[in-house]
């Protein structure tokens, strides 16, 4: 009868303690793979903004703006193309653009829709508005193919922000 007993104490690998450190493990586990999931949803939520906002920027720029003949002083809506349906740019165009991004930078991102972003746009060897420096948190390029200056060039558009 002793060795019975015996035999029925060993083995008790079930008790309260390891019940608790199982659901302690799960519960660990389960917060932690919503941790991630959120941090993921929030990157890709940032990114998605600004790929919408650079596509918008880029096709916007691809229109003549508005009046046709914008300059620095006169404008409503900003466009680059020379006339509706081209990608010949116009070389007054740019230089107005640039001239206006470098007087009034916030006005232009206003006018362009750009919120909270900051904007570099680039067409051969033009480069307007402020190139990203220190740590960018994002940072999306739409390339555009243009006519510029009688040859094929690429319009890019670069919309980031940065962490300061």
């Amino acid at each position: 009868m002793t060795a019975n007993r015996n035999s029925e104490l060993k083995g008790q690998f079930f008790s309260y303690d390891a019940i608790v450190a199982g659901i302690l493990f799960i519960l660990l586990l389960t917060l932690l793979y919503n941790y991630w999931n959120s941090l993921r949803t929030t990157v890709s939520v940032r990114i998605d903004d600004a790929s919408r906002i650079a596509l918008s920027v880029s096709s916007m720029l691809l229109t003549p703006g508005y009046p046709l003949d914008w300059n620095a002083t006169n404008f409503n809506q900003i466009g680059l193309a020379e006339h509706h349906n081209t990608i010949r740019i116009s070389e007054a165009k740019v230089s107005n653009l640039s001239i206006l991004s470098y007087t009034s930078y916030q006005t232009v991102k206003e006018r362009l829709g750009i919120g909270p972003y900051e904007f570099f746009i680039t067409i051969a060897d033009v480069a307007i508005g402020s190139a990203p420096t220190g740590t960018v948190l994002s940072k999306v390029t739409i390339v555009r193919p243009v006519i510029y200056k009688d040859q094929l060039q690429n319009l890019s558009v670069t919309i980031w922000s940065s962490s300061q």
